[in-house]
């Protein structure tokens, strides 16, 4: 399995980077909704960009287990039910940072 990366550069999702004003942006209004979640989660944020945008779900070891692409700031994403139940990092790369919150997944 691929690790969970900022980028399709490859880069690791560390908090170490500093965002840029448009990352500041959607790092301030990055909402996820139903948290706890039973597969399904809403997102939400300031796209500054109509750039593609990368969402990744990534588990304690930071191993990417979901991935999906989209071009909007607002999206109802299913997750596959092969996601066993846990606590995992949702992130949204724009550009090289990623940002990231904690979404914990319930038996379904």
């Amino acid at each position: 399995m691929a690790t969970c990366t900022a980028a399709e550069s490859g880069a690791k999702m560390t908090h170490n980077s500093s965002p840029d004003e448009g990352t500041a942006s959607v790092l301030s209004t990055f909402k996820i909704y139903l948290n706890p979640s039973t597969g399904f989660i809403q997102i939400e944020f300031d796209a500054p960009t109509d750039d593609l945008y990368t969402f990744h779900l990534c588990n304690s070891l930071g191993v990417s287990v979901f991935k999906s692409q989209f071009a909007n700031e607002r999206g109802i994403i299913q997750l596959p039910q092969s996601i066993p139940s846990g606590l995992y990092v949702a992130a949204i790369s724009v550009g090289e940072v990623p940002v990231k919150k904690t979404v914990l997944i319930l038996n379904r």
